[in-house]
């Protein structure tokens, strides 16, 4: 079988360091909690783990939660990165209800995290991940890709089309081009589309299509039709 290369989506230095942030928040967490209550050994992991062994039951699954949260943003996976969000979507109203029902000033450690995880699931949100297959919505499943190895233009420059599925596809050429920028495709005479560049790879780049008409659609589908190895990227 003919396979279709397995593509490395560029990473997000944003993305990553908001990984590493959630990993190390729980040892922010329990710092925090011993410095404001004026212990000297604050810093010391010993006592970080005496804290939260007294802690609640609920309150000990939250950090953890926290932790597997930056984790799963780490790893190149759709499932991974919608783990992510429900388990920050669940802290955030967690941590809601907690402010919600406090008596008095609330201003305290725990505003931190609170803070800090509504912008962050606006950005996660927003920008998806970028290890996601942006051909498809989060829910959904992987299109199969195909080998097509297609002469193309795109914008009047004659490139590869070297694979190819109802929502993307992958060109290979000298493409002067970024991420997110929108090109019109030539996949024959009289028949061009709007992709958008995702990602750079090797000597081509990664492209979705933008609001495919029923006669592209079926166009796109005719092409695959003539072609019998298929693979899932």
């Amino acid at each position: 079988m003919d396979m279709v290369e397995s593509f490395r989506l560029k990473k997000s230095i944003l993305i990553q360091t908001l990984s590493l942030a959630f990993l190390m928040a729980p040892f922010g967490n329990l710092a925090g909690e011993l410095f404001m209550s004026g212990q000297s050994y604050w810093y010391s992991p010993v006592h970080w783990i005496r804290l939260f062994l007294q802690l609640k039951g609920q309150e000990q699954v939250l950090l953890m939660a926290i932790a597997l949260a930056g984790a799963a943003l780490m790893v190149p996976k759709k499932s991974s990165w919608f783990f992510a969000m429900v388990v920050l979507i669940w802290i955030s109203f967690h941590n809601m209800h907690y402010f919600l029902s406090q008596k008095g000033p609330v201003w305290s450690i725990r505003l931190v995290p609170a803070l800090f995880n509504l912008p962050v699931l606006i950005i996660l949100f927003y920008f998806r991940y970028p290890y996601l297959d942006k051909r498809d919505h989060i829910v959904g499943g992987f299109r199969p890709r195909t080998n097509v190895n297609k002469d193309v233009l795109i914008s009047g420059q004659p490139l590869r089309l070297k694979s190819l599925s109802l929502s993307g596809c992958f060109v290979e050429g000298a493409l002067p081009g970024q991420t997110g920028e929108v090109y019109e495709l030539e996949l024959d005479p009289g028949v061009t589309v709007s992709i958008q560049l995702l990602y750079p790879y090797k000597e081509g780049w990664g492209a979705k299509f933008n609001d495919l008409t029923k006669a592209q659609k079926r166009h796109i589908k005719s092409i695959l039709a003539q072609k019998i190895t298929s693979t899932v990227v």
